[in-house]
């Protein structure tokens, strides 16, 4: 997964712009999941060969991406557990495997839930794309706090004041995640951001209200000796 990271950024970051070059700063804005204005329609209308490399291209991140979904989501709540933020049992793990057993329950059980829920509320496009925003919405929302709080974490708690690591760095990162943040929950703050159809649009209030904070300060309550994942054994 690691390996992959990289060349599927170049990808995300070629592909967007080869897809505004060829429709245009004014005509992408009507890029969809279907017809001619779409990832298939495109391919589709390039080559035939090209619509087979996306089929397979699907094929072959679908199953990639749950297994990292599965993995972030499950590794997250193992976290706040540990320092029972979280009910504490999110915290134990397989004692040979050494996996977040409860982590996994819980994640498989929302998982399915929600899917079937929504495949039967929904159309399948607006059952993929729904929680689709609400996840990326959460991850970008979290990798801009994760960089204000490393800046303050830094700036509080070391005397030695170095501008570098301590604002340079997590400065243009917040900079950059603050549109993707807006574009992803659909708030139209600058003029290339557009709003979100419902439900989709329901995306942005559930994250707010989902990581709304429940217990300030909570972390630095956490007990002594847990501030690996390598420290904490498993329990139960």
């Amino acid at each position: 997964m690691l390996g992959a990271a990289l060349p599927i950024g170049l990808v995300y970051v070629l592909t967007p712009y080869a897809m505004s070059v060829y429709f245009g700063p004014d005509g992408f804005a009507d890029f969809g999941t279907s017809g001619s204005a779409s990832w298939e329609g495109v391919a589709r209308a390039s080559s035939g060969l090209f619509s087979v490399l996306l089929f397979f291209a699907v094929v072959n991140s679908t199953p990639t991406d749950a297994n990292a979904c599965a993995n972030v989501s499950t590794r997250t709540a193992f976290a706040p557990g540990r320092i029972r933020v979280f009910p504490h049992d999110f915290a134990r793990l397989r004692p040979r495997r050494r996996c977040p057993v409860t982590g996994l329950a819980a994640q498989f059980g929302i998982v399915v839930g929600a899917a079937l829920g929504l495949e039967f509320a929904y159309a399948p496009v607006t059952a993929f794309v729904l929680p689709a925003t609400v996840i990326v919405t959460v991850i970008i929302g979290v990798c801009v706090v994760v960089d204000l709080a490393c800046a303050g974490y830094f700036l509080r708690r070391h005397n030695a004041f170095n501008p570098v690591p301590r604002l340079l760095s997590p400065v243009p990162g917040i900079a950059a995640f603050v549109p993707a943040l807006l574009t992803a929950a659909g708030i139209p703050a600058f003029g290339f951001v557009s709003e979100l159809s419902a439900p989709v649009s329901y995306a942005g209030p559930v994250v707010g209200v989902r990581m709304r904070p429940r217990r300030p300060g909570g972390t630095a309550a956490a007990p002594s000796g847990t501030g690996g994942a390598d420290r904490a054994g498993p329990s139960g």
